[in-house]
């Protein structure tokens, strides 16, 4: 046996039994859950964007964004109850209905993407960070929402894709960043 394979199965061993040594350092409690019906997925499109975890309103209380199939999101509170106690289920604080005012046709509206962020540039130090939510849905429209969930504005961005373009990974930024053109 030459000497850097000894020392390999040396390493080896050390790595193994400090390992071994420290294996309950981390530990996991079980908080909050949220079902949902939606699930299996059967088809690969009729995947949502993951939740997020964020403080839309800057209260200090963190809240989870869940989109649905039925074209909503819902805002959920992750704990009712003292962490302490067990699994709660998540309370749904609201939910945002992302179909148009007149028509109910859920066609294109299901969310593929969401993001947070804060917008505004006039922070001021103490003062509660106030997020706005931007979703862009399965017919291109995209959609940005402020901290109350009252829509700010809409787009609809398809024309400027090819008509048989699909969505495979859409990637939000949302900065306070105004990028003027001359």
């Amino acid at each position: 046996m030459r000497k850097r394979d000894l020392a390999i199965l040396m390493l080896s061993a050390f790595a193994i039994f400090f390992s071994l040594q420290h294996e309950g350092d981390f530990s996991f409690r079980e908080a909050w859950f949220h079902l949902s019906d939606d699930y299996p997925i059967k088809y690969e499109t009729d995947r949502l964007p993951p939740p997020i975890v964020s403080d839309l309103n800057g209260d200090g209380k963190k809240e989870i964004l869940v989109a649905t199939h039925d074209a909503k999101i819902q805002v959920l509170e992750p704990h009712s109850r003292r962490v302490d106690e067990g699994f709660s289920e998540a309370r749904l604080l609201t939910e945002l209905s992302l179909l148009p005012d007149k028509t109910r046709v859920a066609t294109g509206r299901r969310a593929v993407a969401m993001a947070t962020g804060v917008i505004d540039r006039r922070y001021k130090e103490g003062q509660p960070l106030k997020q706005v939510l931007v979703v862009v849905t399965s017919g291109w429209s995209v959609m940005c929402f402020d901290h109350n969930l009252k829509k700010l504005w809409e787009t609809n961005v398809q024309e400027d894709f090819l008509h048989s373009a699909h969505h495979r990974e859409i990637a939000i930024s949302i900065t306070n960043y105004t990028h003027i053109i001359i």
